[in-house]
């Protein structure tokens, strides 16, 4: 048994799959704007507690300097994930562009291989290769000793993409499926 499938390329539809829920923002995603809450959070006790501590002399400077010190670590910490974030981007942005350079993308599976042509480079696993495989509603992700696969559905057809998902039940070992 053989499926082959004419796959169209386009770019948004892997930036949905890798930038969902906001992971391309770099003020908007999850782990991002939890760090610039808490920065902003802490640079705002500092900020009242330095203003209280300039008005009131005689108070003690260990909570400004405990609260500075806080201030610090989630500064670092939001420029930490703000930089995990620019590298994703940088990351995906890379891939995206070789890809965007072939002009032809065919997946094409058998019970032995799973192959991907892209004009004439060809790329082929052995089933007992692939390592991982998730599958949504979305996109297929599959994961290999070598390359790492992301298939979206908006690519092919609904029922291409349907054939694909059983053909890969049937033929990635089911402890690597997710």
């Amino acid at each position: 048994m053989s499926l082959e499938i004419e796959l169209t390329f386009n770019r948004k539809d892997f930036e949905e799959i890798y930038f969902n829920k906001n992971q391309g923002l770099y003020f908007r995603s999850i782990s991002n704007l939890k760090a610039l809450v808490l920065f902003i959070l802490s640079f705002i006790i500092f900020s009242l507690i330095f203003s209280h501590n300039i008005e009131d002399t005689s108070g003690s400077l260990m909570p400004l300097f405990i609260f500075g010190i806080i201030t610090l670590i989630t500064c670092g910490n939001l420029i930490d994930v703000t930089y995990e974030t620019w590298k994703v981007r940088k990351k995906v942005k890379l891939y995206l562009d070789n890809v965007e350079q072939y002009t032809r993308h065919q997946i094409s599976l058998t019970n032995e291989y799973f192959k991907i042509i892209q004009d004439k480079e060809i790329t082929q696993e052995k089933w007992i290769d692939i390592t991982s495989l998730t599958l949504t509603s979305t996109f297929v992700h599959m994961i290999s000793k070598t390359e790492t696969y992301l298939i979206p559905k908006k690519s092919m057809t609904e029922l291409e993409f349907l054939k694909l998902k059983s053909f890969l039940i049937s033929n990635v070992d089911p402890k690597n499926q997710l």
